[in-house]
């Protein structure tokens, strides 16, 4: 098994954020307007389309912004929590790192590119209205560089503790 630490973790996150949040409200976003489509049809012949649409999709479509924020919300932060703990528990030489350092500097310079994208996208005129729906997802973006360095050093600390806590329980390096 390849123990490098968690290397790529940082990157692997804030890309797995950008992708949660854009499929979530683009799932949403296609909800909405089928529900608005269907909501105009009237009668097809004896079942009347607009009154299931209502009954149906309507307590749908009023719960699916706040239910899907909260589901996005929570796998970012069970991802950066994941990072923290894989960090503690593996065991690495302490060479490994200044490669830490240097891919959680990686990581905040890619989050910057990342999130100027995203706050674009939250500017657009179709998709616009729908990201921002996602208030909690919108504020981790939003600091996303922010994030990503807390999340970075933290980690880098958490790896450097495994490792010291390794070297004096007499279980060296692997």
């Amino acid at each position: 098994m390849n123990k490098k630490a968690s290397i790529m973790d940082g990157i692997v996150w804030i890309i797995i954020a950008f992708v949660t949040l854009f499929v979530f409200a683009g799932l949403y976003y296609f909800h909405t307007q089928v529900y608005e489509g269907l909501s105009g049809v009237g009668s097809v012949g004896e079942l009347n389309i607009t009154n299931i649409t209502e009954t149906v999709f309507e307590p749908v479509t009023r719960d699916m912004a706040s239910g899907l924020n909260i589901i996005a919300f929570l796998i970012l932060a069970g991802g950066a929590f994941s990072i923290l703990v894989h960090n503690f528990l593996v065991r690495e030489h302490p060479a490994w790192f200044i490669v830490y350092i240097l891919m959680t500097i990686l990581a905040i310079i890619v989050s910057v590119y990342i999130s100027n994208e995203y706050m674009s996208l939250l500017s657009n005129e179709v998709f616009g209205e729908t990201l921002s729906e996602f208030t909690m997802g919108n504020f981790i973006m939003q600091y996303l560089p922010y994030w990503s360095a807390v999340i970075g050093i933290l980690g880098g600390v958490f790896l450097f503790i495994g490792a010291l806590r390794d070297r004096e329980l007499g279980g060296g390096f692997i």
